[in-house]
């Protein structure tokens, strides 16, 4: 079987500082859309063959570069606010459905998706795109450490006693309740070393007692990955 070809558009400005590149298959949608969040220490370019590979399964992937280094900061989650407007304005460019977006987030990524997924609109600072909410139809996040002290690296905690309300504008239990039509896939690899699976299963239980439709799934055989 031989893959179809991808329209790419790459390194395309979505702030004043930021650019994503852009992946879909030609023809006429609409197709679910995916924006995707690289983890800690990593870039988009790491995530290009996942990026492509969705993408070639159907939907206008969207990989951002976003301020994953300013975990105890806000600047990440104005990035991925405005990559979810950009993609509701653009994608459908594309052929992709501004209805059926998908904020994917991996370890630190799944941090800034589940917050900008309950309170997306919340964030706006300078984004190309306006007038459009940053609210996604779902979520899927691997190995997040959702909850600053369950891990002892995450820069997160010390805000705690430091600056109580920067702790809690980066804690997503405190967003439970938003964006309460949110569909929610949470993994996790069952060896993690580096987070453990507790955020993950407390993140889950925490989300269907708000009344969220959740679902957590345990990947048997892997660390702090996505197979």
């Amino acid at each position: 079987r031989i893959a179809m070809r991808l329209i790419t558009a790459l390194d395309l400005s979505y702030s004043a500082t930021k650019s994503l590149d852009l992946y879909a298959t030609p023809g006429p949608g609409p197709r679910p859309v995916v924006v995707v969040l690289h983890g800690m220490n990593e870039t988009r370019d790491l995530w290009t063959p996942f990026a492509t590979a969705v993408a070639h399964g159907g939907a206008v992937v969207l990989n951002v570069e976003y301020r994953v280094d300013e975990l105890a900061r806000p600047g990440g989650l104005e990035d991925a606010a405005c990559a979810l407007r950009f993609a509701r304005a653009r994608a459908p460019a594309y052929g992709g459905d501004p209805a059926r977006i998908t904020l994917f987030g991996i370890s630190a990524g799944a941090v800034y998706g589940a917050l900008v997924a309950l309170a997306g609109d919340e964030f706006a600072d300078d984004c190309a795109t306006r007038g459009v909410s940053a609210l996604p139809a779902a979520f899927v996040g691997v190995a997040g450490p959702y909850d600053p002290t369950l891990v002892a690296s995450d820069p997160r905690r010390a805000l705690r006693q430091t600056d109580p309300g920067r702790y809690d504008e980066l804690d997503p239990f405190t967003r439970l309740g938003g964006n309460p039509h949110l569909r929610v896939l949470l993994l996790h690899g069952a060896d993690d070393a580096a987070v453990p699976l507790e955020a993950s299963s407390q993140f889950y239980q925490a989300l269907t007692d708000a009344g969220y439709a959740a679902t957590l799934t345990l990947l048997e055989g892997y660390g702090h990955e996505l197979p």
